[in-house]
């Protein structure tokens, strides 16, 4: 009976050892991933954007002539180059007057400085809220120049 007992305790004895380290285990969270530290992400940077003889030469004629103004989002992606690709109209104001696809003319304009994540350059989407407003005189390029929201861009 002492042989048995003597077996019996010792599968018991490991088996608690066993389960308070694995309780240890659950407790107390791996000191490696404690450890890591949380990436540095650096946003997208404006390098070039369109100009005002830009946006006149892409200005929808007819809006221009009777005098229209328009507001456009267009959203597209950061390449890891800097330019902008993948651009399509989210909304635009008013329909059916061209300025959607003059703000997509403008979006191939912008250059950007990519964004980073701890350094490394990653593609991020961005959005561009342009205007086009409306000029003084019919024949002369608008005062404004391109108005773009730059805010918000994530990463």
């Amino acid at each position: 009976m002492g042989r048995g007992c003597g077996f019996v305790l010792l599968a018991a004895c490991l088996a608690v050892a066993w389960a308070a380290r694995a309780e240890d285990a659950v407790k107390a969270p791996d000191a490696s991933a404690a450890a890591k530290p949380s990436p540095v992400i650096v946003h997208a940077k404006l390098v070039a954007e369109p100009t005002r003889d830009d946006l006149v030469r892409v200005y929808p004629p007819k809006a221009w002539d009777d005098r229209i103004e328009g507001a456009v989002t267009v959203k597209c992606q950061i390449q890891l180059s800097g330019e902008l690709s993948a651009c399509a109209v989210a909304a635009e104001a008013p329909l059916d007057q061209g300025f959607g696809a003059a703000a997509i003319k403008l979006a191939s304009l912008y250059k950007m400085s990519p964004a980073t994540v701890d350094g490394r350059p990653v593609e991020s989407p961005a959005t561009l809220n342009l205007k086009f407003p409306v000029m003084a005189d019919p024949g002369e390029p608008p005062e404004d120049e391109v108005q773009v929201d730059h805010h918000g861009w994530p990463v």
